[in-house]
């Protein structure tokens, strides 16, 4: 198995940059889909696209399961969001463990892997 993952930074380009619209990102997060902050935030570089679009169409039914949830037990929009978007506190090393899994080589638990892919 490759050791290549674990030892070194992903390379992320501006994760912003053509992800979504101007008028998109100039948005307080509060009044974007949920769709559009994974996609600003999550970069999935030398994942196959289709395969990362179902990583973060993943992602994202999670972050709006959370935030209707959220809504349920009667938190505020304001609330509701930040419980939300704190289920991931760093989207690099996401970004990073997310892309050594499903890269040639990438390392691994089965338990992490069935969580997210």
């Amino acid at each position: 198995m490759s050791t290549r993952c674990l030892n070194r930074r992903p390379r992320c380009a501006n994760p912003l940059s053509g992800a979504v619209p101007d008028a998109q990102q100039r948005l307080p997060e509060a009044l974007k889909p949920f769709a559009a902050i994974v996609r600003e935030r999550l970069s999935l570089h030398g994942v196959a696209p289709g395969h990362a679009a179902d990583i973060r169409a993943e992602l994202t039914a999670h972050l709006e399961d959370t935030y209707a949830g959220a809504k349920e037990r009667g938190h505020t929009d304001e609330e509701a969001l930040r419980l939300a978007l704190a289920q991931v506190t760093d989207w690099t090393q996401l970004a990073h463990g997310l892309t050594c899994a499903t890269t040639e080589g990438g390392m691994m638990s089965h338990h992490t892997r069935s969580l997210w892919l």
